[in-house]
């Protein structure tokens, strides 16, 4: 598995970013072989999983253990830690559209079907979907 953090940073005129907060985060979990009937040269789905947060904090059990799961199912997966308080509408939405923007990008080299890219979201993150 190739793992990747890659900082998505959202500072135009009105995207509710405020200065001097922590970046948002794209991590990439990123298999480099199936471990599935599939065919190692087959394109694969993705998923970025957006976690609950109530816009103040990101929920740890709807990050990572649920990244894990997707990942095992033989999808590429990523987890989005997107702005929250004292950032405010659309941040969060706007870094999630650059998400699946970079996702779509790099869908080749993370060998990813870009018509099958989702998204997933728990509460507030669902929200953001």
């Amino acid at each position: 598995m190739v793992y990747q953090s890659i900082e998505l940073l959202i500072r135009s005129a009105g995207s509710g970013y405020v200065e001097g907060e922590p970046v948002a985060v794209l991590r990439a979990y990123i298999q480099d072989s199936y471990h599935s009937a599939h065919s190692g040269s087959e394109l694969r789905p993705a998923v970025i999983v957006c976690p609950g947060s109530g816009y103040k904090a990101l929920c740890a059990r709807e990050a990572e253990p649920v990244v894990m799961r997707f990942l095992a199912s033989g999808m590429q997966a990523f987890l989005l830690s997107y702005s929250v308080a004292p950032c405010k509408y659309p941040c969060a939405i706007l870094e999630l559209a650059r998400a699946v923007s970079l996702v779509r990008e790099h869908a080749e080299e993370w060998r990813i079907d870009p018509h099958r890219v989702f998204v997933c979201g728990f509460s507030a993150g669902g929200h953001v979907c």
